[in-house]
This record gives C-alpha cells, structure tokens and sequence, in this order.
C-alpha cells in the first residue's frame, strides 16, 4: 500500500550506487515489494511487518528485537531495521542515529557504512558523510566510486554558505500542524487547499506511518482548516497532491486505496468544470493498474499534462512523463528526457508557463528530495538546475508552486508555496511560503542596467563524461558512465585568456566568463573520441535578480574502441521502410558533427530489422536502411571514401522476445541502425 507522500518504491540510490564487483546486494531482492501497508495478516517481527509497508509498526519490533539481543549480529541487524523503517517514515534524524548504531555492532561493514554515509547528508552532516564516503572508497579499492556523491556534499557546503544571498526568502505558513502538512493548491477563490495526515474523526490508523490516512483541507479563516467533506476524502484512503489547471476549469489529485485486497498502487483522478459545475471523477485512459501514479500537473492550456509514475518493467524509480487531450481522452504517457529524468527519482512535478519544477534524490542535490527547474526550448528541455539553498535543504523539499508574479517594478519577483521536512517546523512535513526578492538596483546610467548589457556575465559548469562499454557496444547504462579526469577544452581565444581548459580529476571545470555571442567548445580526452558543443546565448534563461547568469552543460564522449557498435540513439524506422525519418535526423546530424571533429575516422553503417518478414528479405532491407544513412551523411559533406554500410536484418536484436508476442515497441526497439569505428 502507498500514501501520496510515502510510497513503497524505496530509494534506489543504494543499490544504483552500492554494486561491488558487477554484484548487486541483496537488499535489491528487499527493495522490490508490493505487499499493502494494512495487510491484517498477524505480524511478529520487524522483517515481516518491514517487507509488508507496516514500518511505524517494524519500528516497534524492532526495537523490542534489539532490546533482547545479546549478540553484535542481532543488535546489528535491528539497528539496521530500525534505521529504514524511520527512513521509508521520512524521519532522517532517527534513520541516521540508527544507522550510526548498527555501525558499532558492525564496524566496516560496507553497507551500512555507505547508508550511514548518506544518511548522514541527509541531516546536512556534509562533513562527516563526506569523510565516511571517502574511507569508503578507499576500503573497497574504488577511489572513484563516491565521484559525483562526494562533489555534491561540497556543492551543498557552498550552497549553504551562500543562503543568505539567495533570492529566495522563506517564512513557515500558520495552518501547519504536528502531522505532515504539504503541497498547497490555490481555487479560483484563492482559497487555499493542502493535504495532510492530521487527526481527523477517522479512528483507523494508516499502518506505513502510525497517523491518520492523509486527506485534502481546506483553509478557512485564519489558520483554521477543515477536510473536504467529498468523495476526495473516502474512509482508509490516502488522498492528497491536489492541483488545479491555471484557467481553473480543471483539477486532479491522487488517491490510494488502503482497504485489505485493494489495488496497492495510487492512482491519478481528474476533474473538470462543465457548465459551473464539477464532473465526476475519472482515471485517465493511460492509467495502469500495475503502475504507481503520483503528482499531477496541468500546463497553460489545460490540453497537456505532466505526472510521474513508476514503472516497474524500467526499473529507474519515478520518471516524469507527459500526455496531451486528443479529444475527450488523454493519449499514451511520453517519457521525458534524460534532461529531466535519471535513475533516480523524479517523484514531484509542478509548472510554471514554460518551467518545470522537479522533485527528485539524484546524485547531485543536498540531501533526500530537491527542488530543480527545467525550461521548455522548443521541443527539447534543458538539464535541470538545482535552485538551492535555501530552498533546498539536507532534508525533503518538494512542491515547490508559484502562485503569482508580481509587478515588475516591485522587488518581490515571485511568491508560492513549498513543501519540507527540515528541522524547525511545526510537523513532519510543513508548507513554506517563499518570496523572490530581486536585489536592489544601484544607481547607475541607463546603458548600465541588467537589461542593456551586452555581454552576460556567465558562471558556466562542463561535465565531461565517458560512455561506458558492455557486451562488446557501447552500453547505454548510466552507471557505466564515468566522468573524465584532465579533459581538454578548447576555448575561442576571443572568450578567454585561458584557450585551454582541463577537468578536474571528477570531471568538472568551472569557469566565470562574459560573453555576447555564440561560441563552441572542443571536447578531446585520451581514449575517447573528440566532440564539440555549441553555447548560445538562447541556451540562457536571465534570472534579472542576477548578475552572474548560471548555465551547466554535460557533454558525453564516445570511447574511442574499434569494431564495437555505437547506437545512434532514437534512429528507428517505420515498419517494413528505410527511409530517414523526419524524427531521425536530428540525431543523424549529431553523427555528421561527430565525423566533422575527428576527420581522420572512418564508421561502418550497420542496420536492423524486426523479426518479421524471412531472413532474406529482412537483411536485404536493413542493407537499404544503411545504405539510405550513408546517403544522408553525404549529402551533410561527409566523404564518401570514409563510409561503408552492411545490414544484419533480423540476426542481432537489442530487445529479445518471441516474435509473435513482441509488443509494436520491442519491435520498434530493433529496427534501428548503429555505427562501427574503422581502422
């Protein structure tokens, strides 16, 4: 069973992360589980009430468990019970004082000291974690292991020391309680909603948490609320994450169902206004039953929305997808990019215009659940940016919801709502109301204001990674990139004294520079091939209470291995066709810069098919589909004599399965077309 807040998928970091060897640990086997929270099955140990969601009830054996023990493996072990029970309960300061002691009965334990580590970032202890990470490393003979983790704890030092500065200024709201409070949504009244696991006149207990189910509230006068007395609000049912369109003519929520036998998963409900009036509830069409759904949000319109979900089969926690209305309906779920997405979670989503705000536990932020934008550029999103302290914290911040802009002459920018669980609150998770304060302007002459200045002052962050490589082709797994160490920029000699630039030993460099045009960069490391990116001065959102503009920037590079294949990703081609698809050439034309940085490299085209058709037919197309790319890369000026092509039809399938019982994206899957280095 899930709550709209806490939900069974556990954070995958530790197993993404903690893989010794190439073998995962055995806690994935633990992770894994869909039993419901309120299974009246009886319940005897922490183990059983753990693996079954009751974890406010494994807190109890636990302790009783290790109260009795009277050797280091059991104390051990109900150290470490009790410290992800208090985990998946969302309450760090307890995880982390367990862990601490599970450590002490186990001393060295890889583990355990690697959850402690995070633990103890996710209570802001960046110094501690930072050294218990780092002896990690150094005992599992993997000084890299930590990289990316152990630059965000610095990250996260700076930023901290930096709050004061931030823009952003945050003072709690008066309707929170001692329960969890979180997640504000604004009617076209103004009347203010949130969702809450207060007590309420529900005398059943939600088994995850040991409170109340969690329920919408309304605000009423002062800091007075009262629950929505609705089919929202149903008896053993979490309901919460309530949002409205921005014309207000539609809303949606999430439901979880608690009752025994009960679908375990939350579900999205949608809502909209015909003739004044609300409809009756309904699950979009897409919904799934086997999936968990969770946050929803509405864009300008009102036609498209974007939600997150889990979905077991990707095995990469909660992603952010988007479906538009055709018609009365709302079509198949679209993944967004890895701009937005990672192997981590993206478990809250808001909007504003063309902004997303996303909450997720990636690698890079302060600990637990942080807050980043991403802006809509036509079709493409850019990476995420981290909005930092002090609206993040070491703790979970989410819901981060803007409710207006203020006049441009006022020095409050923009004023919303966010949600957290850091210290200092009322509750568990308490609502903030947060101000962006532009900075004031000093007196200047026209040509010297923000918006005249012709050079932007840019504080630009490269990441330099390398595709790692598996079963002889560059795999697409994004635990087996790697960043690199003492990579070579080349700077154009009118941006930068310094025209060349090198990573540091986790591959980052960061460097302030002023700039009025487009510029590239040219990308060279030992081993991988060169590559190239183009900064543009459209690639800039001005954030005007800045005068130091923030843009980071990833580059990958390919190894530089010969005979491997290379996918070109999202080249695929219609069913029984080779010719280039519209969708294809974007990443084709990626293929033409990255032949155009190493001229003296020559590729074989190869190409593929479904299973269907006979093994004659199949080869003789995919020979067509290749012959169809080389065509293209010629026609982009690509020399000929540095081409080849070959088609391998059906023979080497990325996506296995029995051909009469492939799905059309299994099929669509394997009609694609990769790319081999030549000597």
């Amino acid at each position: 069973m899930t709550s709209c807040r806490r939900n069974w998928i556990f954070n995958i970091l530790a197993v993404r992360i903690f893989a010794i060897g190439g073998k995962i640990s055995s806690l994935f086997a633990f992770i894994i589980f869909l039993n419901a929270c309120n299974i009246p099955a009886k319940i005897k140990t922490g183990d059983e009430a753990s693996s079954s969601g009751q974890f406010w009830k494994a807190t109890q054996l636990y302790q009783k468990e290790y109260d009795k023990s009277r050797s280091a493996l059991g104390k051990h072990a109900a150290a470490f019970g009790l410290a992800e029970s208090y985990e998946r309960m969302n309450q760090p300061l307890q995880a982390e004082k367990w862990y601490e002691d599970a450590l002490k009965y186990k001393p060295g334990d890889v583990l355990t000291m690697y959850r402690y580590g995070l633990a103890l970032k996710n209570i802001g202890n960046y110094t501690l974690s930072y050294k218990i990470l780092d002896s990690l490393a150094i005992q599992v003979h993997d000084p890299n292991r930590f990289n990316v983790l152990m630059t965000s704890l610095k990250n996260a030092m700076d930023w901290t020391a930096d709050s004061s500065i931030n823009p952003f200024k945050l003072s709690e709201v008066d309707f929170n309680s001692p329960a969890s409070d979180y997640w504000v949504a604004i009617d076209s009244n103004k009347q203010v909603y949130f969702t809450s696991d207060r007590a309420n006149d529900e005398k059943d207990q939600y088994l995850w948490t040991g409170r109340a189910f969690s329920k919408i509230y309304k605000v009423s006068e002062g800091s007075d609320s009262y629950p929505l007395n609705t089919e929202i609000n149903q008896k053993m049912v979490n309901s919460g994450l309530l949002t409205f369109s921005p014309d207000k003519l539609h809303l949606a929520y999430c439901k979880c169902t608690g009752q025994e036998n009960a679908d375990a998963n939350c579900k999205i409900y949608i809502q909209d206004k015909l003739k004044g009036k609300w409809t009756d509830p309904y699950k979009p069409a897409f919904i799934n039953d086997s999936i968990n759904y969770l946050s929803l949000v509405f864009d300008a319109t009102g036609q498209t929305i974007y939600f997150t979900m889990q979905d077991p089969s990707k095995l990469s926690g909660f992603d952010v997808y988007s479906s538009k209305r055709e018609g009365t309906v709302f079509g198949k779920p679209i993944r967004l990019p890895g701009s937005i997405n990672t192997e981590f979670n993206e478990k809250y989503v808001t909007i504003d215009a063309d902004t997303l705000y996303v909450a997720s536990d990636n690698l890079g932020g302060m600990g637990g659940l942080d807050i980043y934008k991403s802006y809509k550029e036509g079709k493409n999103w850019t990476p995420m940016i981290n909005l930092k302290s002090p609206v993040n914290s070491p703790f979970d911040d989410f819901g981060f919801q803007i409710i207006s802009h203020s006049p441009t002459d006022s020095l409050v920018t923009q004023i919303g709502y966010l949600s957290s669980n850091r210290p200092g609150g009322h509750g568990n998770d308490d609502i903030y109301f947060f101000e962006k304060v532009r900075p004031p302007i000093a007196m200047s002459t026209p040509q010297d204001t923000f918006k005249h200045i012709k050079k932007y002052n840019l504080a630009l962050t490269l990441y330099v990674y390398g595709y790692g490589v598996a079963n002889n082709r560059e795999s697409t797994n994004t635990g087996d990139r790697k960043p690199i160490a003492n990579a070579r920029i080349t700077v154009p000699i009118d941006l930068s004294n310094d025209t060349i630039w090198q990573t540091n030993s986790i591959g980052i460099v960061k460097k302030n520079i002023a700039f009025d045009k487009d510029f590239t960069l040219k990308i060279t490391a030992e081993g991988y091939l060169n590559s190239s990116t183009r900064i543009k001065t459209s690639d800039l959102k001005i954030d005007s209470s800045k005068t130091l503009q923030e843009l980071s920037v990833i580059v990958y590079l390919h190894p530089k291995l010969y005979e491997v294949e290379f996918d070109i990703k999202d080249i695929y081609y219609d069913y029984d066709k080779y010719n280039i698809r519209e969708d294809a050439k974007p990443p084709l034309n990626n293929l033409v810069q990255l032949l155009k940085d190493n001229p003296s490299v020559s590729v074989r085209i190869a190409s593929h098919t479904d299973c269907r058709g006979t093994k004659v037919y199949n080869e003789k197309l995919s020979g067509l589909r290749a012959a169809s790319v080389v065509d293209y890369l010629i026609a982009q000026g690509i020399d000929s004599h540095r081409l080849s092509s070959i088609g391998y039809g059906e023979s080497r399938p990325v996506t296995n399965c029995k051909c009469s019982d492939c799905t059309e994206a299994q099929h669509q899957s394997n009609r694609r077309t990769t790319f081999e280095l030549l000597k």
